[in-house]
């Protein structure tokens, strides 16, 4: 009995480890720090800090809104979610999902 859990167990961080493994890294955007769990009621007032848009996020769950770099498996926010550079995986919101609302950063005058 204890023999069939314990290697279950073990069987199911072994597929979480190569599942997590297995997450592609664009260089193109600049995510410093990973969050596996991200809660909060707004950006700044959450687990990532003042500084929610230099993470990518693994699992997002907020009461009004979000905002990440990256989000790679299940985002939920009550209002709307914001992430300037990827999704992968479900994002859901109340009234809206905005993916890639930074792409005019960085530009000069004469490019936009």
């Amino acid at each position: 009995m204890y023999r069939k859990s314990l290697l279950t167990l073990l069987g199911w961080l072994g597929l979480v480890s190569i599942v997590h493994a297995q997450v592609p890294r664009n260089p193109q955007y600049p995510v410093t720090q990973t969050s596996v769990l991200h809660l909060g009621l707004l950006p700044g007032l959450s687990t990532n800090g003042m500084d929610p848009g230099v993470y990518e996020n693994i699992i997002s769950i907020q009461v009004f809104s979000s905002m990440s770099a990256a989000q790679r498996l299940f985002e939920v926010a009550g209002i709307s979610t914001f992430t300037a550079y990827a999704v992968t995986g479900i994002q859901l919101a109340g009234i809206a999902n905005v993916v890639g609302g930074n792409y005019l950063i960085g530009l000069s005058v004469a490019d936009n």
